[in-house]
């Protein structure tokens, strides 16, 4: 009889949260109302003697007086207080319209009964309005009160903790209720008092439902459970030694919610906190406490607003359902929008069928602000957005397979600032060299309490320092962190981004390779969205108006590679797809939990050297249509003087140091210093001239002269290496390189950094990953450092 009556409190209080959490919703988005309505919801025993229901001015307070039916007693109302003395029914601080679902019992129980009350705080600030460890009567009042404003209130819960399986009891902070037999267990009431924990994330949904079959509910790396009608995720301990952050949930439907879309997810419920797209690194501690993230819904735009046909698309070649699970072959094309609103969501499903592409002409002339792409789609065909000039804002799903620039006119970019893009398939890119990066993402997200030393370059980045090592020379706490990208990557996107994410102590070294995309180029390449794979909250931090082939990007990574490759899981970047306890081995490509990258072969000389990339060490560098980069089939392309070769860039041009400079002055507006540094470079890939000294000055010069750096780390002539250094092209250094490349910078940053003197090269030990300081027989003699 217990069990059954708790069932039905708890689907009371469960029913209770979805309307809570949905009027929540409604009131998130759009302008505040003066007034709300606050409504008292009842069924047999009870009698509304006010008004009801009443309207409130926000901030204010609602009150009715109740009157129950002889035989009848209170039980419990979520959101409002009950004085059983003069029977009133009071809501404070009105801010939403509330239902407020007042629950009574008829009496079955003696009065004269008594039970041993137990109360379980988990925090000193929590209270009870009746004592503790004594007898209490059946029927006795008891109001508690969760107290700890600074973290995250999970409910009440009854004989044992919500984590420990304990039934829920109520998630309001403050609550009163009657001791009834039916919470008891063996004449005792035990009341827990439930905080979020730091070992995990929490997910609410916030008017949703869980699909508790989805893919995001199994993994190796944690342990999922319920605690009333959220979702926790518990990180094992495996997991906690390598990664400091969590990758969110990516939307393969875990979450739902008939007749809207998932948007993003957010620290608080109404959308106010700080938000997170689908699929992007989360710290698992904010200011000391554990993290609850809630499901930010947009409702469907009305179906009626739309005009649609059937319309069938076939897996192509090289596509399959493990691949690409979302995939729908029969579902419906919108082909005419006929509503006005200023954000519309395009439906999951209408008239029972799915949404999966959208048509040429089918949004024209339309004051759109907001669109928010459903997860299913598949197909946008060109020119399916006409003069929509008010745009400035695409939630778009990662796993739509093809959308080009094309679906946009001109016009329509004008107002086009913010891309923001939710992962909807499982990520393809997590071996070590490219899920690496979001291991590094992790590091500064939970870095705020160190100094941190962010650099952002080409692979050498990633390749060619040892985080481990650095950190030891400067002995100091400062952390660093290498976000390596290919040359192909925006470097100016990862510098905006750390616009949000850094503070005033730290400092920020951009060292690109020879590349115009490192220098600013705006046309972006897939890489740099392969790269992000995992790191979807960086899209937040760009300003899109800036660069143009983000759509038509995504799609040549989707139609040429994505698609055609297994999925695999976020936190599979460890020791080559596997998280253990055993020491790093070079058997395969690895990383360490610095993010380094690792590899067996990196520890020879100058093996499979491939690459006859040349340098110049001037204005020039290759660009976006840079040609062949292997062997003699650059030798065409290798005449830099000349300007009609568009295999070249000149870096001093406005187009190039212009965004360049605008991402160098947002990396700035954290506070952090941002300064110039170097790649290393093979000096056999030098043009010739470049190996003098005055050659190299210049070069020092010109980067002053362009750029609004707070300074240069260096000279470049510290950081050209003799070729023995380098592994398979002139900028990656192998484990040998990676030594001294990595002492260099550090000798350079010593007086920026304001460190204690200079340490010897071997001061630290000789035993870091990816750090070979001696060389073996087998290998032969190297000369020690440059020379």
């Amino acid at each position: 009889m217990r069990t059954e009556n708790l069932k039905n409190v708890n689907k009371a209080l469960l029913i209770l949260v979805f309307i809570l959490s949905l009027t929540a919703l409604f009131a998130c988005g759009g302008e505040n109302e003066k007034s709300y309505r606050v409504m008292v919801s009842y069924g047999e025993g009870v009698e509304i003697l006010s008004e009801n229901p009443i309207e409130v001015k926000g901030g204010g307070t609602a009150s009715f007086r109740v009157q129950l039916s002889e035989g009848y007693a209170y039980v419990s109302s979520e959101g409002a207080l009950y004085n059983h003395e003069d029977g009133t029914l009071t809501v404070s601080d009105v801010t939403r319209n509330t239902n407020i679902d007042l629950v009574v019992k008829k009496l079955e129980y003696n009065p004269d009964d008594t039970f041993v009350y137990i109360f379980k705080p988990d925090s000193s600030l929590d209270t009870s309005s009746v004592t503790p460890g004594n007898a209490v009567n059946a029927g006795t009042p008891i109001k508690l009160s969760a107290g700890d404003s600074s973290r995250i209130f999970l409910g009440w819960s009854l004989d044992y903790t919500l984590e420990g399986g304990g039934a829920v009891l109520s998630t309001a902070r403050e609550y009163e209720f009657l001791l009834l037999p039916e919470y008891t267990k063996d004449g005792v009431l035990k009341v827990f008092a439930n905080y979020l924990t730091v070992e995990g994330i929490y997910y609410d949904p916030n008017g949703g439902t869980v699909n508790r079959s989805s893919t995001n509910l199994t993994s190796k790396y944690y342990d999922v459970s319920f605690s009333g009608t959220m979702l926790e995720v518990r990180y094992k301990k495996e997991y906690l030694e390598y990664f400091e952050c969590a990758s969110s949930f990516y939307d393969d439907g875990t979450f739902s919610r008939e007749g809207y879309v998932l948007r993003e997810y957010n620290t608080k419920p109404d959308g106010t906190g700080t938000s997170y797209s689908l699929g992007s690194k989360v710290p698992m501690t904010i200011d000391g406490f554990g993290v609850m993230l809630y499901c930010i819904w947009s409702p469907d735009t009305p179906h009626s607003d739309f005009e649609y046909e059937d319309i069938t698309i076939d897996m192509p070649e090289g596509v399959t359902p493990e691949r690409a699970p979302h995939w729908v072959k029969n579902g419906i094309k919108i082909t005419s929008y006929l509503g006005n609103d200023k954000t519309v969501t395009v439906p999951e499903r209408i008239d029972g069928k799915t949404v999966i592409a959208i048509g040429a002409g089918a949004f024209v002339d339309k004051d759109i602000e907001t669109l928010v792409l459903s997860r299913r789609l598949i197909s946008v065909e060109d020119n399916a957005f006409l003069s929509c000039d008010a745009l400035s804002t695409v939630y778009y799903p990662d796993g739509l397979y093809e959308m080009n620039d094309a679906a946009f006119d001109s016009l329509s970019y004008t107002s086009f600032k913010n891309f923001y893009v939710n992962a909807t398939l499982a990520p393809r890119f997590m071996s070590a060299d490219t899920g690496a990066l979001s291991v590094k993402l992790s590091r500064v997200l939970a870095g705020t309490a160190h100094r941190r030393v962010v650099m952002i370059g080409g692979s050498s980045a990633l390749q060619g320092v040892s985080s481990e090592y650095i950190e030891a020379l400067f002995g100091d706490g400062t952390r660093f962190i290498n976000f390596g990208t290919t040359r192909t990557t925006h470097g100016a996107m990862y510098l905006e981004a750390m616009g949000a994410l850094l503070s005033p102590s730290d400092v920020v070294l951009y060292a690109p390779e020879n590349s115009s995309y490192m220098f600013g180029e705006s046309k972006l390449y897939f890489k740099t969205f392969r790269d992000l794979e995992s790191m979807n909250n960086i899209y937040r931090y760009v300003d899109f108006s800036h660069y143009t082939g983000m759509f038509s990007s995504m799609t040549d990574l989707n139609k040429t590679y994505r698609y055609k490759m297994n999925p695999g899981s976020y936190e599979a970047v460890a020791y080559h797809g596997e998280l253990t306890n055993a020491a790093p081995t070079y058997t395969a490509t690895t990383t360490n939990k610095y993010g380094d990258l690792l590899q067996a072969e990196r520890k020879s000389l100058i093996l499979g050297y491939h690459d006859s990339y040349f340098i110049t060490l001037n204005h020039r560098v290759k660009s976006r249509d840079e040609g062949p980069i292997y062997g003699e089939q650059q030798i065409e392309n290798k005449d830099y003087t000349d300007l009609t070769n568009i295999t070249w860039a000149s870096i001093n041009d406005a187009y190039f140091k212009d965004n360049l400079n605008r991402a160098i002055r947002i990396a700035k507006t954290s506070g952090a210093s941002v300064y110039f540094s170097f790649c290393p470079v093979d000096a056999n890939a030098l043009v010739s001239g470049a190996e003098s000294d005055a050659w190299q000055a210049r070069y020092d010069k010109l980067i002053d002269d362009i750029y609004e750096f707070d300074g240069r780390v260096g000279s470049v002539s510290s950081y050209i290496f003799n070729h023995n250094y380098f592994y398979d092209c002139a900028f990656h250094p192998n484990d040998y390189g990676r030594v001294f490349r990595t002492y260099q910078l550090y000798s350079d940053l010593v007086p920026i950094l304001s460190l204690d003197g200079t340490k010897g090269l071997r001061d630290e030990g000789t035993s870091f990953d990816g750090c070979l300081f001696e060389v073996g027989d087998k290998n032969g003699p190297i000369q020690d450092w440059q020379d």
